[in-house]
């Protein structure tokens, strides 16, 4: 016999003997004793000595039996003295009483120690639940779990909540109706603690049986816990079900959307803004339940089809005025401001207007949902106006007020979490991007989280990769997470999987394969309206130009690339945001180098630098620099890359050198002139 299996043995025989030495003293105690013993361990944690004497049914001799037990060391007191609690002395001799305690015995046990600690009013909900079930009443336990699960989920401990509904549930005890609403209140957990798929399963499950009003708000919830959670194709199919009974429809093309939010748009400048304010009681089910029906869609589709999940926020204005219910109408002003703002500065003023009412709105609710809404949109208007510092702020405070007063909010944190990290990103602040989002791949990952999971993998993860210096398997990662989400459509994450690809082929060099893959997808941006979003409009601006230089850099059909790049160079100043012209002036420095043009192009790389700089984007000026100091050379321009060396490493940037390349191409040939001039 080996050794191993021999001290198995031996530990297996020696247990046995300690349990047996510790029955022997049990059964030689008193009865009271005994019954005391029982009582505590059943209990399973500490009991007031009180509450043990009135459960084992003992008057006088109580302490005497439990004297008795503590100089057995059987049985301890812990805490302070005033607290008069007990437990068990040890594991093993809990786990001795409960092997021989007989199964009515025990039940008997549950049944005192239920009926005691219940009149106390001093027991924990789930403690009790235990007890009743422990005691065959499954009805009463049913009941206490129900409560216990309520506390939870008021302590927004969501998951230990479903837990304890699940089990409340599983018991069946209730009519239908009682199941339902213990359903919808496990749907509830669940959506608040981020597991948005598993939620719908439930919503849909309580709606069997449920009334056409019910069944309707049910489908509602789970559409939108698929939508939100990234479970796109299952979410619009079963909006599509429930649209067409409340005198609703969704548009079957980008192209009818973007036709459907022009009329809706045209409807609301007709009608304005004024409403005449209602208590939802005044309300029919029916007009909220269309509101919020169209808030589930904007909820489900802002980020992934925005065109459309415009439209349906101009409905829902449209319907929220109508009605009057000022939560409803500030929600739904706020979000018209964010998707207003889509059109760039153009719409500032308008969309102060909207927020202004919003917030007004908001702040006589007192409500910090509300307010959380009004932060988030100042965070958008922060994104698309290139004001990254503000909107990293608002974001940040509508998260604080989410997460520490809100449920239900799973789609707003997941949104302005990923926002906060799209500012981080542009202000170059890599080291907190790359911390923040190792926090949050994981919490989605761990809820099952799909819609947070994809947003945070199709970007974020490569741009951080790429700072690592690590571009191995990026591609498989993103066709992983890709082939999860829906296969319909041209959205906004299929949009950032291609700029994620784009900056690896950049990164690695490969700019045959960067300038194919955006000529082959641009089409799909004109067909999906994307590109009528001025901040992806300007994204995509840059890397074409930017594409178009680095095949140019390469010698490779110079001429048109660069008059490619001289086109977008004069669009992107058009945009008149700060970050725009920067990259207009990066894009004419990059061209005037390809055309041997030192001179030039450090003219326009400092332009651009300076103005990185007062856009919030000071990494993106350090490459500016950084380029400059390639092409001035000697002392000066190595003291410049040191420099910018230095200050990307702070950002965690792993190779400079490569980094620069990736972000500012085009300079390779005036580089060499110089080299060569030099010698």
């Amino acid at each position: 016999m080996k050794a191993g299996a021999l001290s198995e043995d031996w530990d297996a025989a020696a247990s046995i003997e300690l349990e047996t030495v510790l029955w022997v003293r049990m059964q030689a105690l008193p009865i009271d004793a005994q019954r005391l013993l029982e009582v505590v361990a059943v209990a399973g944690r500490p009991i007031h000595e009180s509450l043990a004497f009135r459960t084992a049914e003992l008057g006088a001799g109580g302490r005497v039996a439990l004297a008795m037990l503590r100089s057995a060391r059987l049985i301890r007191s812990i805490g302070p003295a005033q607290l008069d609690q007990i437990e068990i002395y040890h594991d093993r001799v809990r786990e001795t009483v409960l092997t021989h305690l007989s199964p009515a015995a025990r039940r008997w046990c549950h049944e005192r120690l239920a009926r005691v600690l219940e009149v106390s009013g001093q027991a924990d909900p789930e403690v009790l639940a235990g007890h009743f079930l422990g005691a065959g009443d499954r009805l009463r336990a049913c009941d206490f779990y129900d409560q216990a699960a309520d506390k939870a989920a008021s302590a927004l401990a969501f998951d230990h909540a479903a837990r304890l509904y699940h089990l409340a549930i599983e018991l069946d005890c209730h009519p239908p109706a009682a199941q339902r609403r213990l359903g919808k209140k496990l749907g509830e957990a669940l959506s608040n603690g981020g597991r948005g798929a598993e939620a719908a399963g439930v919503y849909l499950q309580a709606a069997l049986g449920a009334t056409a009003a019910e069944t309707l708000e049910l489908k509602r919830q789970a559409s939108t816990q698929l939508l939100i959670s990234g479970h796109v194709d299952e979410g619009l199919a079963l909006l599509r079900t429930i649209l067409g009974p409340l005198g609703l429809s969704m548009p079957s093309t980008p192209q009818a959307a973007l036709l459907s939010l022009i009329r809706h748009r045209v409807m609301l400048r007709l009608r304005g803004l004024r409403f005449q304010s209602r208590d939802e009681t005044q309300v029919s089910a029916a007009d909220l339940t269309r509101i919020d029906l169209c808030w589930s869609a904007v909820a489900g589709l802002s980020v992934i089809d925005p065109v459309l999940g415009a439209d349906f926020q101009t409905r829902g204005l449209l319907l929220a005025l109508r009605a009057g219910e000022p939560f409803r109408v500030s929600r739904a002003l706020a979000m018209e401001a964010a998707y207003q703002f889509t059109a760039g500065s153009r719409s500032a003023r308008r969309v102060e207007s909207l927020i202004r009412r919003a917030e007004n709105l908001a702040l006589r609710l007192d409500s910090p949902h509300a307010r959380a809404i009004i932060h988030m949109v100042r965070g958008v208007s922060g994104l698309m106006l290139g004001q990254w510092k503000q909107a990293q702020s608002s974001f940040d405070n509508a998260e604080t007020l989410l997460r520490n007063h809100c449920t239900g909010v799973t789609w707003e944190r997941d949104t302005v979490n990923s926002l906060a990290l799209w500012a981080l990103m542009h202000m170059g602040q890599i080291a907190e991007l790359k911390r923040r989002w190792s926090l949050l791949i994981r919490e989605a990952q761990d809820c099952g989280d799909l819609y947070a999971a994809t947003t945070l993998t199709t970007f974020y993860m490569t741009m951080i990769r790429l700072a690592d210096d690590d571009s191995t398997g990026i591609e498989d990662e993103l066709e992983e997470v890709m082939n999860q989400w829906t296969r319909r459509g041209f959205f906004i994450q299929h949009s950032t999987v291609f700029r994620s690809l784009m900056h690896l082929d950049l990164y690695r060099g490969r700019v045959d394969t960067a300038w194919a893959r955006l000529s082959a997808i641009w089409p799909e941006y004109s067909r999906s309206m994307l590109l009528r979003i001025q901040m992806i409009r300007i994204q995509m601006l840059e890397l074409r130009a930017r594409s178009a230089l680095a095949v140019a850099e390469h010698g490779i059909n110079t001429d048109f690339m660069l008059q490619s790049a001289e086109q977008d160079a004069r669009r992107l100043k058009r945009e008149g945001q700060p970050w725009s012209v920067a990259h207009a002036h990066y894009v004419r420095a990059a061209i005037a180098a390809c055309r041997e043009d030192a001179s030039t192009a450090c003219r326009q790389l400092a332009l651009a630098a300076d103005l990185f700089d007062a856009a919030d984007m000071p990494l993106c000026g350090w490459v500016m620099r950084y380029k400059i100091g390639e092409i001035q050379g000697g002392v000066e321009g190595r003291a410049l890359i040191t420099r910018a060396e230095e200050s990307m490493a702070s950002q965690s940037i792993k190779s400079p050198a490569r980094w620069s390349r990736m972000v500012a191409p085009g300079f390779s040939g005036v580089i060499t002139c110089q080299l060569e001039t030099s010698y």
